[in-house]
């Protein structure tokens, strides 16, 4: 599984339907379970399959198509935080949720190696973080490469990983020696201890 960190810092914030838009027709063909997306729950009540609540985080799962048109039709809004995973379609809401909800907020598993899915089901996810930072992971490199090329700012996530964990004098994220040395999450790994 492979993935790409990119920051759009240069285009301010982050728009999701240039982002969705990049998969073309692809996106029709999954089902996809959106969460963390803050004020924009309220949107995305009025075209999903189903909104409701999982282990007290509120997801929305929504057809490519309704995924598309929700975007679309607030294409200038921006997305703070957000993720936005996708699953085949045979899968149901039920059998998705086994996985649990992916996060965007506060989750230093999204900077730490190997990269894997948040939800072993997922066959794409899409996350933004901190209203500049994205990360797209998919398990078809043909996706990744559409994405690299329409941002030339992308670099491959797994290293991007290994560069704010080296950053601090760790290798491999070793959480017992962050935690022996005081040091926490992603932005102590990110910016050091001060």
């Amino acid at each position: 599984m492979n993935g790409l960190y990119i920051n759009t810092s240069a285009d301010l914030f982050i728009k999701m339907y240039p982002i969705i838009d990049l998969l073309g027709d692809d996106v029709k063909s999954y089902n996809w379970l959106v969460s963390e997306v803050g004020p924009w729950d309220a949107v995305f009540v009025k075209y999903s399959i189903k909104s409701d609540r999982y282990e007290n985080e509120t997801y929305h799962f929504i057809s490519g198509d309704e995924l598309r048109k929700a975007l679309y039709d607030n294409r200038m809004q921006v997305m703070n935080y957000a993720t936005l995973s996708a699953f085949d379609k045979d899968l149901n809401i039920e059998q998705i949720l086994e996985g649990g909800i992916p996060k965007a907020d506060f989750n230093d598993d999204l900077w730490t190696n190997p990269v894997r899915m948040q939800n072993e089901r997922s066959v794409i996810e899409i996350i933004a973080v901190d209203g500049m930072k994205l990360q797209i992971k998919s398990q078809d490199d043909k996706i990744l490469d559409r994405y690299a090329d329409a941002y030339p700012n992308a670099v491959d996530l797994a290293r991007y990983n290994e560069g704010v964990m080296r950053k601090t004098g760790n290798k491999g994220g070793n959480s017992q020696a962050d935690k022996a040395e005081g040091k926490g999450g992603f932005f102590s790994r990110l910016f050091g201890n001060r």
